[in-house]
């Protein structure tokens, strides 16, 4: 795996939320929902979507499922370049 310093890491987790809370918000997916039914605090779904914690891979597995869509297509949205 390659390691990230800390400004390259920062930028990724900001990457990484904001194509999370983009594809939640055209949902219409609110925090309070996603986290009831993820079993997260719906602190750690905040943390998410503000780039001050990745969801880890099986937090992606529990978020694919939950969204009904497959992890491939998750780690897919949170990787795409925009």
């Amino acid at each position: 795996m390659l390691a990230l310093d800390a400004a390259s890491a920062s930028r990724y987790f900001v990457a990484v939320a904001t194509r999370l809370d983009s594809y939640l918000s055209r949902l219409g997916i609110r925090n309070a929902w996603l986290a009831d039914r993820c079993g997260y605090a719906e602190s750690t779904i905040s943390a998410w979507r503000r780039g001050e914690r990745n969801p880890s891979v099986g937090a992606r597995h529990v978020l694919a499922s939950v969204l009904g869509i497959t992890h491939e297509r998750i780690t897919q949205l949170l990787r795409e370049r925009k």
